[in-house]
C-alpha cells in the first residue's frame, strides 16, 4: 500500500487570497496524481493557521466526483508549538477536524492523527480525542528509552495517554523512525503489549456490543416486549435492590402505624422480578399484603415504567390514571422523577442517524433515541428538564411540559445533540439515577436518551447554548419537540409529533 504526504497546510500566519488560491491549486493537482496512483492513504498536515474551509471544499469536491477512494489522515503537527502550548493546540486541531467532517458531510474514510510527545495533555482534551471515530497516534522512536533489561519503553505519562486512547477501539499507534532500524520490531512489540494490557484490565461492560448503536425507545403500552428485553432488565441486580429497599422502608412505616394488611398494585410487572421484591420486603417486616399486578388497588402503587428520560415510557399517564383508585394513605413508588439534558459531541451517533435519512418518511434527525454514547463527550454539566411528582389528591394532572434550558460549555466542541438522563426518588431517600452527577453505581438497566439536531454546530468553551423542549400530549399519544434558541435559532424538531411519538394504547 502506497502512502503519500501532501504539501503541508502549516503556516506561520494566515495566507492572503492569492497565496491561498495557489495553495488550493497545488492541493488539487497533488490529489489528482494521488488518485491516479491509487494510493492507500493520503496525509494532510494542518496547523493553527490552516484554512479548514478550503481544505474541506477540495476534499468534498473530490469525494463527490468519486475520485477519492484512499483513506485521508488529517495530521495535527506544528513544529512551532512548544510544550506549554501543546494541549491548547491539540484541542484546536480536534475542533478543526470536527469542522472538516461536518463540511465534508461525514466522509467515511477520514481519520485524525497527532504527534504524541512528552507534553502534558489534560483529561478534557483526551475526552475530546475519544470523540474521533478513527484515531492515529504518532510516536517518535527517540521517545523510547531502554529499561533495566535494555528493552525500549515509553515514559509513563506517554504510556498512560496511549493506554487511555487504546480504550477507544479504533485507535492505532504508529512509530515514526528516521530510518529502518533493528529496534523497530521492539518498538512494535512494546506497543502491542500496552494494547494487550489495556484490553485485559478493562472492566466488564454489559453494553460492549451496543456502542453508538441506535435503539428506538420502547413503547410498552403499545407493543409487547420481547423476552430478551426482559432478560436485560432482570439481569440488573442494583435496580431491584433499590426497589426492595424502598418497599422495606414503606412496609416498616406501615408497621409503625399499626397497619395489619396492605394492598398493592404493581403497574408494569414484566415477568415478575418486582413481585419477588415485594414478597421479600414484606417477609422482612412480617406484614400481610394483597398484590394485584397491572390492575387497580388501594394502598401502594409500585411501577417499573421508568424510561431513560424518566417519563418517556409514559409512567406519568399510567400513574395518573391509577390515581382515581387511591385513598388518602396511598403511596406511589416512585414518588417523583426528574429528567436532565446536556449538549454532547457525538459524531458517530449523528453519522449513524444520517444513514437512515431518505427522501420520504420520518426524518431520523427529528426522533429521539436510546443509545450507548461511546464515541462522545459531554460539553457541559447536565441541567434539570422535567419533574413529575405523584401524590394522592394532588392538583389536576397535566402531562404537557415546557422548559428553556441554558448550558455553559465547559469545553469546546461540536454539538450534535443533547443527551438525556433521569433520576427517581422511589421512597424517602431511596433513589435511582443515571444522571452522571449522581448515578447509581453499577446499575445498567438504562442507557442515555439522545435528542439529535439536524445541523450540528461548534461551541467555544465558556459560551452558552440554549434549548427549548416541550412534552406534548393528545388523547392517543405523547411526543417531544425541541429546538435551539441560541447561539442561533433552529427549526422546531418533531413538530406535532410528526416523526416520533409514544402511543398511549
Amino acid at each position: 500500500m502506497i502512502n503519500v504526504n501532501l504539501t503541508s497546510w502549516q503556516f506561520d500566519s494566515p495566507l492572503d487570497d492569492i497565496d491561498l488560491t495557489r495553495k488550493m491549486q497545488v492541493m488539487r493537482k497533488e490529489l489528482d496524481y494521488a488518485c491516479h496512483l491509487s494510493v492507500g492513504y493520503i496525509t494532510i498536515k494542518i496547523g493553527r493557521f490552516s484554512n479548514i474551509q478550503c481544505i474541506s471544499q477540495i476534499l468534498a469536491e473530490f469525494h463527490s466526483q468519486t475520485k477519492l477512494r484512499a483513506g485521508i489522515l488529517i495530521m495535527a503537527e506544528d513544529p512551532t508549538v512548544d510544550s506549554h502550548q501543546f494541549d491548547q493546540f491539540l484541542g484546536l486541531m480536534i475542533s478543526y477536524f470536527g469542522e472538516i467532517t461536518l463540511l465534508c458531510d461525514n466522509i467515511k474514510n477520514i481519520s485524525f492523527g497527532f504527534l504524541l510527545g512528552t507534553s502534558q495533555i489534560h483529561f478534557s482534551t483526551i475526552e475530546s480525542l475519544l470523540t474521533v471515530k478513527w484515531l492515529s497516534v504518532i510516536v517518535c522512536a527517540d521517545n523510547f528509552h531502554p529499561n533495566m533489561k535494555g528493552v525500549p519503553i515509553l515514559p509513563k505519562p506517554m504510556k498512560g495517554v496511549i493506554r487511555t486512547l487504546f480504550m477507544h477501539k479504533n485507535t492505532k499507534v504508529i512509530v515514526r523512525t528516521p530510518e529502518i532500524t533493528e529496534n523497530i520490531s521492539q518498538y512494535i512489540n512494546y506497543i502491542r503489549r500496552v494494547e494487550t494490557e489495556t484490553q485485559n484490565s478493562a472492566r466488564f461492560d454489559p453494553f460492549e456490543h451496543y456502542e453508538d448503536v441506535l435503539q428506538t425507545p420502547l413503547q410498552p403500552l403499545a407493543k409487547n416486549l420481547e423476552s430478551f428485553i426482559y432478560e436485560v432488565f432482570e439481569s440488573d441486580p442494583i435496580k431491584y435492590q433499590q426497589y426492595e429497599k424502598a418497599l422495606e422502608l414503606y412496609f416498616n412505616d406501615c408497621v409503625q402505624k399499626g397497619k395489619a394488611f396492605i394492598n398493592l398494585l404493581l403497574i408494569g410487572a414484566g415477568r415478575g422480578p418486582l413481585i419477588d421484591c415485594v414478597i421479600r420486603a414484606a417477609a422482612q417486616n412480617n406484614v400481610t399484603f394483597h398484590l394485584v399486578a397491572l390492575e387497580k388497588n388501594e394502598n401502594a402503587f409500585p411501577t417499573e415504567l421508568l424510561g431513560s428520560f424518566g417519563d418517556n415510557e409514559l409512567s406519568p399517564e399510567c400513574l395518573e390514571n391509577a390515581n382515581r383508585f387511591t385513598t388518602d394513605e396511598t403511596v406511589f413508588i416512585p414518588s417523583s422523577y426528574t429528567s436532565y439534558l446536556c449538549p454532547v459531541s457525538a459524531p458517530v451517533v449523528h453519522d449513524n442517524i444520517g444513514q437512515f435519512r431518505g427522501s420520504t418518511g420520518p426524518d431520523p434527525f427529528q426522533s429521539p433515541y436510546v443509545v450507548y454514547l461511546y464515541t462522545s463527550q459531554r460539553l457541559s454539566s447536565p441541567e434539570i428538564c422535567f419533574t413529575f411528582e405523584h401524590y394522592v389528591n394532588g392538583s389536576r394532572y397535566c402531562g404537557d411540559r415546557y422548559k428553556s434550558i441554558k448550558f455553559t460549555a465547559n469545553v469546546s466542541g461540536i454539538v450534535h445533540g443533547f443527551a438525556g438522563y433521569f433520576s427517581a426518588t422511589l421512597y424517602k431517600d431511596v433513589c435511582l439515577s443515571i444522571n452522571p452527577q449522581s448515578e447509581t453505581p453499577k446499575m445498567f438497566s438504562w442507557l442515555p436518551f439522545f435528542f439529535p439536531i439536524i445541523n450540528p454546530f461548534r461551541i467555544e468553551k465558556g459560551r452558552a447554548v440554549t434549548i427549548s423542549i416541550w412534552r406534548r400530549t393528545s388523547s392517543t399519544y405523547v411526543w417531544y419537540e425541541w429546538c435551539i434558541d441560541s447561539p442561533f435559532i433552529s427549526p422546531i424538531h418533531n413538530s406535532a409529533g410528526k416523526h416520533f411519538h409514544m402511543l398511549l394504547n
